[in-house]
């Protein structure tokens, strides 16, 4: 919520009114966690924060261009080669895909044996993105 300097409260929908506010951009964004363990510490917001800054898998944004589509059109091959390289490697990439077949492989197990019980309203796997070259 970035609010507006006038709000008194963050804009939070009533069931989660009750929920820690934490603060960040030097108080000019709130941030409320909506899902918590009942085992949470203080400031579990800040575990689950990603660095922009010093760190090595962010790069710099890109000068600006006359035309962005077009330089994202042209800059497609040596992106695919990048992403075609990068999975030749051992990094993230093949890391974190290892680990959610490993994480979909035990769910599935528990539903074969009957460990994870099912029902109407349950979500197996939930999977998002976000396209941000555009």
């Amino acid at each position: 919520d970035w609010g507006y300097a006038s709000d008194a409260e963050p804009a939070i929908s009533p069931p989660n009114r009750n929920l820690q506010v934490e603060k960040l951009m030097n108080g000019s964004v709130n941030v409320v966690l909506l899902q918590q363990s009942t085992n949470a510490q203080t400031n579990q917001l800040s575990k689950r924060l990603t660095l922009l800054e010093n760190n090595e898998f962010i790069k710099p944004l890109l000068d600006d261009v006359e035309d962005p589509v077009l330089a994202d059109i042209r800059d497609i091959p040596r992106v695919c080669n990048d992403i075609q390289q990068d999975w030749r490697t051992v990094g993230l990439n093949r890391m974190t895909a290892w680990n959610l077949a490993n994480c979909i492989r035990e769910r599935m197990k528990g539903r074969a044996d009957g460990s994870i019980k099912s029902h109407g309203a349950q979500i197996d796997i939930l999977v998002t993105g976000c396209e941000v070259s555009l």
